[in-house]
Protein backbone atom coordinates (compact mmCIF):
# COMPACT_ATOMS: atom_id res chain seq x y z
CA UNK A 1 0.00 0.00 0.00
CA UNK A 2 2.92 2.32 0.76
CA UNK A 3 4.08 1.88 -2.84
CA UNK A 4 0.67 2.92 -4.15
CA UNK A 5 0.72 6.13 -2.14
CA UNK A 6 4.30 6.85 -3.21
CA UNK A 7 3.32 6.38 -6.87
CA UNK A 8 0.33 8.70 -6.55
CA UNK A 9 2.33 11.39 -4.75
CA UNK A 10 5.21 11.23 -7.21
CA UNK A 11 2.91 11.23 -10.26
CA UNK A 12 1.64 14.64 -9.07
CA UNK A 13 5.16 15.81 -8.26
CA UNK A 14 4.47 15.93 -4.51
CA UNK A 15 7.61 15.62 -2.39
CA UNK A 16 7.94 13.76 0.90
CA UNK A 17 8.28 17.11 2.68
CA UNK A 18 5.03 18.35 1.13
CA UNK A 19 3.22 15.20 2.26
CA UNK A 20 4.48 15.73 5.82
CA UNK A 21 3.51 19.41 5.80
CA UNK A 22 0.02 18.70 4.39
CA UNK A 23 -0.53 16.07 7.08
CA UNK A 24 0.69 18.36 9.84
CA UNK A 25 3.43 15.89 10.75
CA UNK A 26 7.22 15.90 10.96
CA UNK A 27 7.73 13.28 8.24
CA UNK A 28 5.96 11.45 5.44
CA UNK A 29 6.34 8.24 7.48
CA UNK A 30 4.24 9.75 10.29
CA UNK A 31 1.54 10.70 7.79
CA UNK A 32 1.57 7.18 6.34
CA UNK A 33 1.29 5.65 9.81
CA UNK A 34 -1.71 7.87 10.52
CA UNK A 35 -3.34 6.81 7.23
CA UNK A 36 -2.75 3.12 7.94
CA UNK A 37 -4.11 3.49 11.50
CA UNK A 38 -7.19 5.22 10.13
CA UNK A 39 -7.66 2.55 7.47
CA UNK A 40 -7.30 -0.25 10.01
CA UNK A 41 -9.61 1.19 12.64
CA UNK A 42 -12.28 2.43 10.27
CA UNK A 43 -12.44 -0.56 7.98
CA UNK A 44 -10.76 -3.70 9.26
CA UNK A 45 -11.36 -3.34 12.99
CA UNK A 46 -15.12 -3.32 12.37
CA UNK A 47 -14.88 -6.88 11.11
CA UNK A 48 -14.69 -8.39 7.65
CA UNK A 49 -17.21 -7.33 5.04
CA UNK A 50 -19.89 -9.95 4.39
CA UNK A 51 -18.55 -12.71 2.13
CA UNK A 52 -14.91 -11.60 2.32
CA UNK A 53 -13.91 -14.93 3.91
CA UNK A 54 -15.33 -18.35 3.19
CA UNK A 55 -14.58 -21.91 4.18
CA UNK A 56 -13.40 -24.50 1.74
CA UNK A 57 -15.84 -27.39 1.32
CA UNK A 58 -15.47 -29.98 4.07
CA UNK A 59 -13.58 -27.82 6.58
CA UNK A 60 -16.34 -27.76 9.17
CA UNK A 61 -16.85 -31.53 8.86
CA UNK A 62 -13.14 -32.08 9.51
CA UNK A 63 -13.23 -29.80 12.54
CA UNK A 64 -16.31 -31.59 13.90
CA UNK A 65 -14.61 -34.96 13.49
CA UNK A 66 -11.39 -33.82 15.13
CA UNK A 67 -13.31 -32.39 18.09
CA UNK A 68 -15.46 -35.51 18.43
CA UNK A 69 -12.29 -37.59 18.69
CA UNK A 70 -11.71 -35.94 22.05
CA UNK A 71 -13.00 -39.09 23.75
CA UNK A 72 -10.06 -40.89 22.14
CA UNK A 73 -7.64 -39.22 24.47
CA UNK A 74 -8.18 -35.53 23.95
CA UNK A 75 -7.65 -33.92 20.59
CA UNK A 76 -7.32 -30.22 21.27
CA UNK A 77 -7.41 -27.73 18.44
CA UNK A 78 -5.92 -24.28 18.11
CA UNK A 79 -5.22 -21.70 15.47
CA UNK A 80 -1.64 -20.50 15.05
CA UNK A 81 -1.55 -17.82 12.36
CA UNK A 82 0.58 -15.02 10.94
CA UNK A 83 -2.40 -12.69 11.12
CA UNK A 84 -3.68 -9.92 13.36
CA UNK A 85 -6.29 -9.45 16.07
CA UNK A 86 -9.20 -9.61 13.60
CA UNK A 87 -8.79 -13.38 13.32
CA UNK A 88 -11.02 -14.42 16.25
CA UNK A 89 -13.86 -12.33 14.79
CA UNK A 90 -13.34 -13.85 11.35
CA UNK A 91 -13.44 -17.38 12.80
CA UNK A 92 -16.60 -16.43 14.70
CA UNK A 93 -18.26 -15.02 11.57
CA UNK A 94 -17.45 -18.27 9.74
CA UNK A 95 -19.07 -20.26 12.56
CA UNK A 96 -15.95 -22.25 13.42
CA UNK A 97 -14.50 -20.45 16.47
CA UNK A 98 -16.29 -22.96 18.72
CA UNK A 99 -13.98 -25.75 17.56
CA UNK A 100 -10.77 -24.16 18.86
CA UNK A 101 -9.28 -24.15 22.35
CA UNK A 102 -7.12 -21.14 21.54
CA UNK A 103 -6.32 -18.66 18.77
CA UNK A 104 -2.80 -17.23 18.63
CA UNK A 105 -1.84 -14.59 16.08
CA UNK A 106 1.59 -13.30 15.20
CA UNK A 107 0.47 -9.83 16.25
CA UNK A 108 -0.33 -11.14 19.73
CA UNK A 109 2.91 -13.13 19.91
CA UNK A 110 5.11 -10.35 18.56
CA UNK A 111 6.70 -12.94 16.23
CA UNK A 112 5.73 -14.70 13.01
CA UNK A 113 5.99 -18.36 12.06
CA UNK A 114 8.41 -20.02 11.53
CA UNK A 115 9.70 -18.49 14.78
CA UNK A 116 9.81 -21.07 17.52
CA UNK A 117 8.28 -18.44 19.82
CA UNK A 118 4.93 -18.96 18.06
CA UNK A 119 5.05 -22.71 18.58
CA UNK A 120 6.23 -22.34 22.20
CA UNK A 121 3.27 -20.05 22.96
CA UNK A 122 0.90 -22.51 21.29
CA UNK A 123 2.43 -25.34 23.31
CA UNK A 124 1.83 -23.31 26.47
CA UNK A 125 -1.79 -22.74 25.43
CA UNK A 126 -2.12 -26.52 25.18
CA UNK A 127 -0.92 -26.84 28.76
CA UNK A 128 2.49 -28.34 28.04
CA UNK A 129 5.50 -27.43 30.13
CA UNK A 130 8.55 -25.70 28.70
CA UNK A 131 10.35 -29.02 28.26
CA UNK A 132 7.43 -30.39 26.19
CA UNK A 133 6.26 -32.76 28.89
CA UNK A 134 2.78 -32.88 30.29
CA UNK A 135 -0.40 -34.74 29.43
CA UNK A 136 0.89 -34.91 25.86
CA UNK A 137 4.39 -34.43 24.51
CA UNK A 138 5.46 -31.79 22.01
CA UNK A 139 6.12 -34.48 19.41
CA UNK A 140 2.43 -35.40 19.62
CA UNK A 141 1.41 -31.91 18.49
CA UNK A 142 0.44 -31.55 14.84
CA UNK A 143 0.51 -28.27 12.94
CA UNK A 144 -1.31 -28.18 9.61
CA UNK A 145 -0.50 -25.28 7.32
CA UNK A 146 -0.39 -24.11 3.75
CA UNK A 147 3.21 -22.91 3.40
CA UNK A 148 6.27 -25.14 3.42
CA UNK A 149 8.81 -22.63 4.74
CA UNK A 150 6.61 -21.01 7.35
CA UNK A 151 4.26 -23.73 8.56
CA UNK A 152 5.95 -27.04 7.86
CA UNK A 153 9.53 -25.98 8.62
CA UNK A 154 8.46 -23.98 11.69
CA UNK A 155 6.54 -26.92 13.14
CA UNK A 156 9.32 -29.43 12.46
CA UNK A 157 11.97 -27.12 13.94
CA UNK A 158 9.82 -26.79 17.08
CA UNK A 159 9.61 -30.59 17.43
CA UNK A 160 6.00 -30.83 16.25
CA UNK A 161 4.51 -33.10 13.60
CA UNK A 162 3.57 -31.20 10.46
CA UNK A 163 1.02 -31.54 7.68
CA UNK A 164 1.08 -29.52 4.47
CA UNK A 165 -2.33 -28.54 3.07
CA UNK A 166 -2.21 -27.24 -0.48
CA UNK A 167 -4.63 -24.39 -1.09
CA UNK A 168 -4.13 -24.84 -4.84
CA UNK A 169 -5.29 -28.45 -4.90
CA UNK A 170 -8.99 -29.11 -5.31
CA UNK A 171 -10.74 -29.94 -2.03
CA UNK A 172 -10.93 -33.64 -1.20
CA UNK A 173 -13.42 -35.54 0.89
CA UNK A 174 -13.10 -34.60 4.55
CA UNK A 175 -11.03 -36.74 6.86
CA UNK A 176 -13.36 -38.73 9.08
CA UNK A 177 -12.08 -40.38 12.22
CA UNK A 178 -14.07 -43.53 12.89
CA UNK A 179 -12.29 -44.59 16.07
CA UNK A 180 -9.34 -43.80 18.29
CA UNK A 181 -7.16 -46.04 16.14
CA UNK A 182 -7.78 -43.73 13.16
CA UNK A 183 -5.71 -41.00 14.81
CA UNK A 184 -2.68 -42.50 13.06
CA UNK A 185 -4.23 -41.37 9.75
CA UNK A 186 -3.38 -37.76 10.61
CA UNK A 187 0.25 -38.42 11.64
Amino acid sequence: MQGTYDSVFSSFGVTDEEVAEAGGMESKEEVMEMLFQDLYFNIFAKGPPEGMWELRPGVEAVLQNLRSAESCGGLRLGVLSNFDDRLPGILESLGIAKYFDFVLTSREAGQEKPSQVMFDLARNALGLSADGSGPIETRECLHAGDTLGTDVRGALDAGWQSAFISVRAPPRAPLLLQSCRDRSRID
